[in-house]
Parts: structure tokens; sequence; C-alpha cells
């Protein structure tokens, strides 16, 4: 048991199976235009959003946001090299209401993530960075996580799996510690079989509730 202040959480991970994913995604066509196509991470974030917003109970009228940590190397123009070491990372914050989360299908939810996630281009991110210029202290910039906002972030682009110090592949890669609750990560598997862990930290209680709804 972790506990962030005096709240306490713990930390479960997940195996999301392939064909667990396709379920998903298979809910998500997109019969208005027929044009888009979602990612697997786009239906997935959505999904566990979802379920963490069912699993804490919220109010139906309180907005519920999260956190979604992308890349800015393919999005400024021009675009930054993917070898590039420096700090690229932006965050965008699709928001609901908890009514909307729990009671409209998954599409409406992806669609909302999509349309935020499409909307973060050159013109809006260097938008950011003009605004973090100015700013005195930018600890204030980026409020603390507090429920029932949650954050998520995915390292399935990242070349984990890839890495060799001389004792060859790795046999797993994961997260060192999750010191606050409502954190959420997307992990490759170690079998590259198209499956994906998912860890997340929770109240305990909450835990509970989301085991039975999300998996």
């Amino acid at each position: 048991m972790l506990s962030q202040g005096r709240i306490p959480f713990c930390v479960a991970t997940f195996k999301l199976s392939c064909n667990q994913i396709n379920l998903l995604k298979a809910q998500c066509t997109d019969d208005e235009s027929g044009s888009v196509r979602f990612s697997s991470f786009e239906v997935i974030a959505s999904h566990v959003w979802r379920c963490v917003g069912k699993a804490r109970g919220v109010h139906d009228d309180e907005e519920l946001k999260i956190q979604i940590a992308i890349d800015g190397r393919s999005r400024l123009r021009p675009q930054l090299p993917s070898e590039y070491f420096g700090n690229a990372i932006f965050n965008v914050k699709p928001m609901a209401t908890a009514g909307e989360l729990v009671s409209k299908p998954l599409i409406d939810i992806v669609r909302k993530m999509h349309d935020v996630l499409v909307r973060a281009d050159d013109e809006y991110l260097k938008s950011a960075l003009d605004f973090l210029e100015i700013q005195p202290d930018l600890l204030r910039v980026l409020p603390p996580l507090r429920c029932p906002d949650m954050a998520f972030s995915t390292w399935c682009s990242m070349p984990i799996y890839e890495a060799d110090f001389g004792w060859g592949r790795p046999t797993f890669v994961g997260l060192g510690n999750i010191l606050v609750e409502g954190l959420a990560y997307l992990l490759p598997s170690p079998i590259m079989d198209g499956s994906r862990l998912l860890v997340i930290s929770l109240k305990p209680d909450h835990m509970v509730l989301f085991k039975k709804i999300c998996i």
C-alpha cells in the first residue's frame, strides 16, 4: 500500500490481449464520416478513463479531466529530429462530465479524445511555448494531480525492448514506482504479440471496482 500525503493508493498491472483491444476498437468505427481511424491508444485511454470515472462514483455533473502526455517532435514544424534528446513533451487535457463518461457510448469519448489530440498541432504547441515563456514560476503552471482527474501516458512508441547492455534483450521493462494516485501507463508487451500492459494507481476501493468493470 502506497500513500500520497494521507491518501492511500495501490498500483496494479493488467494485460490487455490483442483480442481485447480489437473488441474495444470494433466499438469505435466512425460511421458518421468513415474517414477517421482511431488509434489503439485513443481507444484504450478512453475506455480506461470511463472505467475510472465509474469506479470513483463521481457525481454526474462533476467535470473530469484526463491529462495526456504527447510527443511534440513530429507535431512541431519544422519537425524535431526523432533522436532529439531534449524535453519535447506537452500535455493536453480532454474533459467531460462524469455523466457523459458513464452514459455515452465509448465511441463518443474516443471522438472527444481524438479531437483534442488532433488540435495539438504546430500552432497550438508554439502557443503553449509562448505561454510558458512569460510564466514567473513554471511549477505553478501544472497543478497537482488529484481525484477525480487522472493522467495517462504511453510508452508503446519507445523501443524499450531493443536496449541491450551486453546481456541480450530485456526480459521485462516497467516503471520503478508510481508516487501519485490516478496515474496510468500503457506499456508494450515483452513478448511483442500486440498485447499491452496497463499500469494504474488508484485508491484501494476504486481499484476493486475498476478490476471488475475494465478488464
